[in-house]
């Protein structure tokens, strides 16, 4: 019995760090309330936009084209933060659609990467928590954090 309660007690104190960083993050995302910035609407309402125009097929040609052509990168340039938002836009109508991919293509990358480094959970989590910059633009859906992917793909390859 004793050593089941040990068992689990390890467990849960292995999983601790991850649940910090997640209360953390959610708790951020609660502070930030409202506040979008413009790249976060920028890109779902081009995808939006252009769906409506163009229909699925025609909006993902489009995007896809156009991020070939372009002087300057913006999210209305991006299949990723422009069309993809779009069309969950049409299922599940939300302002929100930017900050959470934004968010969850940030997070994927860095738990590939702590997965390919093969860090410890509380050095990891203690790195991500140091980089205040990563943290908010992952939340308030900067497009700038999407960097974070193709770097963490190069690197795991």
């Amino acid at each position: 019995m004793q050593t089941r309660w040990r068992s689990t007690l390890a467990a849960c104190t292995a999983q601790a760090p991850y649940f910090i960083l997640l209360g953390f993050v959610l708790l951020l995302w609660h502070i930030r309330g409202t506040f979008l910035v413009g790249w976060g609407l920028l890109g779902p309402a081009a995808g939006l936009l252009s769906i409506e125009q163009h229909g699925y097929w025609g909006a993902l040609r489009s995007f896809y084209s156009n991020s070939f052509e372009y002087l300057y990168w913006n999210p209305t340039n991006s299949v990723l933060f422009g069309y993809l938002p779009g069309v969950l836009n049409t299922l599940i109508p939300s302002t929100y659609w930017g900050s959470i991919l934004s968010l969850i293509c940030a997070a994927f990358s860095l738990l590939l990467l702590q997965r390919y480094l093969k860090l410890p959970a509380s050095v990891f989590c203690a790195t991500v928590l140091v980089a205040p910059t990563l943290v908010c633009y992952s939340i308030l859906s900067y497009p700038y954090g999407s960097c974070l992917l193709p770097h963490a793909l190069i690197l795991c390859y």
